[in-house]
């Protein structure tokens, strides 16, 4: 049932003729006449009852029409306040982001906030990924690797994995390693991970290497930091060193020799239960994202 035939029969009624309501909308009185009736058909009530002299309500008709006399303003708000959202998005959006993918998303989450002004963002950081939609009460979530709770729903945001870096400042002071085992002549910052077990190997898809490490830290951007100020080579997520690459402050080691991959998620809990400004910055993530790490 269409919104404007029920519009269509309020008019008709507060107008008292078929050739009114036509005049007033700008209408045929055939597609007036043939609209009401289908109407009618519809609802399987007929609504007016027609004489030469007379249009009047039916008790059916009445009804409906005292009914839509209340409801009717209130759908015309609710449809000019979703219009008003599309062309104005409002609300506010809880993300939660892994410790190395902040670097790469905080300028997109800065021009996401420049595009919708209005939306509010509340960013979380934290190593859980999407465990944490649940206890936080976020909206959306980045998580790395596998999910385990299927009641989840994710988009993926490509595959990422670690590689080796070392600052210039080190590299002209220590010299570059050619090859793997070069490695054990050189100073490691190593990563103690969340359940306290420190790097013991640097894993690669086709080798690993054993790690005796000069700085360890549970922080990946405190390691990031440290490999930035020239205090070793360090194993960091591509994530993390993509933007200093690009800017020279970090050199990429041994770039033929590959890492394992784990893919990134963007998770959220209920697809139908996602406010527009999630939506909106879910799919602004999911096409700019691969546009940066191309």
């Amino acid at each position: 049932m269409r919104t404007d035939d029920l519009k269509l029969f309020m008019t008709v009624v507060e107008l008292g003729s078929f050739s009114a309501a036509a005049e007033a909308m700008d209408l045929p009185r055939a597609n007036v006449s043939r609209r009401i009736n289908e109407l009618e058909k519809r609802l399987g009530s007929t609504l007016f009852t027609r004489t030469t002299r007379k249009l009047s309500l039916t008790p059916i008709g009445q009804e409906l029409y005292q009914r839509f006399e209340i409801l009717m303003p209130q759908l015309d708000a609710a449809l000019d306040s979703a219009r008003s959202q599309s062309l104005h998005p409002v609300g506010k959006v809880k993300l939660g982001l892994l410790p190395e993918a902040e670097l790469i998303l905080h300028p997109l989450l800065q021009q996401f906030m420049t595009r919708y002004p209005r939306i509010s963002l509340e960013v979380y950081i934290s190593t859980l990924g999407y465990q944490d939609i649940i206890t936080q009460g976020l909206d959306l979530s980045l998580h790395a690797g596998q999910l385990e709770d299927s009641s989840f729903v994710a988009r993926s945001m490509g595959r990422f994995g670690r590689a080796l870096y070392a600052s210039p400042e080190y590299l002209s002071q220590n010299g570059c390693p050619e090859k793997l085992t070069d490695l054990a002549h050189h100073r490691l910052l190593g990563f103690r991970w969340p359940d306290g077990r420190t790097e013991r190997h640097w894993h690669f898809e086709d080798a690993s290497v054993p790690v005796e490490a000069t700085l360890i830290s549970n922080s990946m951007t405190y390691l990031r930091r440290a490999t930035l100020d020239g205090t070793g080579i360090c194993h960091l997520p591509e994530l993390q060193a993509f933007q200093h690459v690009q800017s020279g402050e970090l050199v990429p080691l041994l770039t033929d020799i590959k890492s394992p991959q784990e893919e990134v998620w963007l998770v959220y809990r209920d697809r139908m239960g996602l406010s527009h400004g999630a939506r909106l910055l879910m799919e602004w993530l999911l096409t700019e994202v691969p546009k940066i790490t191309a």
